[in-house]
């Protein structure tokens, strides 16, 4: 039996999709907010109603320096590697903006911590084998 889960009351399935975007929006500051807005309606808003993401897309072959990803490439090595992923800060929307001079520093903490994971895969694999 498949068991769907919900992260912040949003299906996992959905959820995963938004938060990995496709390639075109990787390497780029990443903002997406679900605001359920300000006022209320016979619908009552929820702990999850008022979202801010803030995060980094990564597309490792893209992010790495070229050394790198001709080495990555050049591996005869058969395990799965990892091809993307994202570092993302969540936000209570009715507290911070996305034009905040700090939460606009957010993505370039992600994409700080991003190029480590980068250099770290291409070097030992990490992140492949977690």
């Amino acid at each position: 039996r498949i068991q769907l889960r919900e992260f912040f009351g949003i299906p996992a399935n959905i959820f995963a999709k938004l938060m990995l975007p496709d390639e075109e929006l990787c390497n780029r500051p990443f903002y997406l907010e679900i605001d359920g807005g300000r006022r209320q309606t016979s619908h009552q808003h929820g702990l999850w109603s008022h979202l801010l993401f803030v995060g980094f897309p990564c597309n490792v072959a893209e992010f790495s320096r070229p050394e790198v990803a001709k080495k990555t490439s050049a591996s005869n090595d058969t395990t799965e590697k990892v091809q993307r992923f994202n570092i993302v800060h969540v936000l209570d929307s009715r507290r911070a903006s996305r034009r905040e001079k700090h939460t606009s520093q957010l993505w370039e903490v992600s994409a700080h911590i991003s190029r480590a994971l980068v250099s770290e895969e291409a070097r030992v694999g990490y992140m492949s084998s977690e």
